[in-house]
């Protein structure tokens, strides 16, 4: 969405971190900092998970 919204082409103020990555990685061609962010998404996203899957967790009843 957000490469629809800026004509293909993001600037620094626009970019989430799933743009930043991309331009990081196939226009800046810098591949350390793409994978860092990648690293950082993936962290962000697993927390996020088990938060949810967390709070969402049914109680057992006991018998």
């Amino acid at each position: 969405m957000v490469w629809l919204l800026t004509s293909q082409d993001p600037d620094s103020n626009t970019h989430t971190l799933g743009t930043l990555m991309v331009s990081s990685m196939f226009k800046e061609f810098q591949m350390g900092r793409a994978t860092a962010i990648a690293v950082v998404l993936f962290v962000l996203v697993l927390s996020g998970s088990a938060l949810l899957m967390r709070s969402l967790r049914r109680e057992t009843p006991e018998s």
